[in-house]
């Protein structure tokens, strides 16, 4: 499949014209991802898509001010009592990089099912809904919780916007 990228800001009509104090919304954007091992530890690197495999095998990685507002989980591990995932992040860079191994999603249900992770959800990490690192692009990763599942994998789709700090609030750039 053919990949479009635009790295400018999206407008949405006059809505971010100086003599308009209206805003336009982020636009949301939407990544899949694969947790092969539910028993793996929770620094572990997520993969792109649901079945990556070979060249589409690469670590799933959201750009610096990325927000992540909503998750949808496959969650299909098996086996352990009540078992349960983690999914954090790290910086993309090569010294000292910052992290958080439960920061998204900490002690999700690993065998639920379809199940929708947002701001209401109890299990939700102490960094979902803010940026997690403004200064490098972040690798998603993921594991085992406080209870381990014995087998299976997990899907997500991963709901985020990015911030863009370059916009003041009357719409105008800074």
């Amino acid at each position: 499949m053919a990949r479009t990228t635009f790295s400018g800001p999206v407008r949405v009509g006059k809505a971010q014209q100086t003599s308009n104090p209206e805003v336009a919304g982020a636009v949301s954007l939407v990544a899949e991802a694969h947790m092969a091992d539910p028993t793996a530890a929770t620094t572990t690197v997520l993969r792109r898509g649901s079945a990556a495999t070979g060249n589409s095998a690469l670590a799933l990685i959201l750009p610096k001010n990325a927000i992540i507002t909503n998750i949808e989980a496959e969650a299909d591990a098996t086996g352990g009592t009540n078992p349960t995932f983690d999914l954090g992040w790290i910086e993309v860079k090569s010294d000292s990089p910052a992290s958080d191994a439960d920061g998204i999603i900490d002690n999700g249900d690993a065998d639920a099912g379809h199940t929708v992770f947002n701001f209401a959800t109890a299990t939700v990490g102490d960094e979902f809904g803010f940026v997690m690192s403004t200064s490098y692009p972040v690798k998603i990763t993921g594991g085992v919780g406080a209870s381990a599942a014995t087998g299976g994998s997990l899907n997500f789709r991963v709901h985020y916007h990015v911030y863009d700090p370059s916009f003041g609030t009357d719409g105008s750039s800074s």
